[in-house]
């Protein structure tokens, strides 16, 4: 596996690790050090990707709204009218 992929995996891996932690211990329980062993990497690592939980919460909710907004949007064609719109994303 390249270096790349090495990186993302890792990075997701943090993702996944904070979700987790979060919807377990709540954020003041979520520490860096139980992110960092749940992800399978140190500490260290983490503040290569993240300077803080806030960073990392940021980042995830970015990626929600970007999967959100990019579903949306294949949802709708560019001919349809308003309320064709709002009929296909009801």
């Amino acid at each position: 596996m390249d270096t790349r992929k090495k990186d993302d995996e890792k990075q997701r891996n943090i993702k996944n690790a904070v979700v987790r932690l979060i919807l377990k211990e709540g954020f003041q329980g979520a520490s860096i050090a139980k992110i960092a062993q749940s992800a399978g990497v140190s500490p260290a690592t983490v503040y290569i990707y993240y300077d803080s939980k806030e960073d990392m919460l940021q980042d995830i909710y970015r990626e929600c709204i970007d999967d959100a907004v990019h579903f949306l949007m294949g949802c709708i064609r560019p001919d349809m009218s308003a309320q064709e719109i709002v009929a296909q994303l009801v």
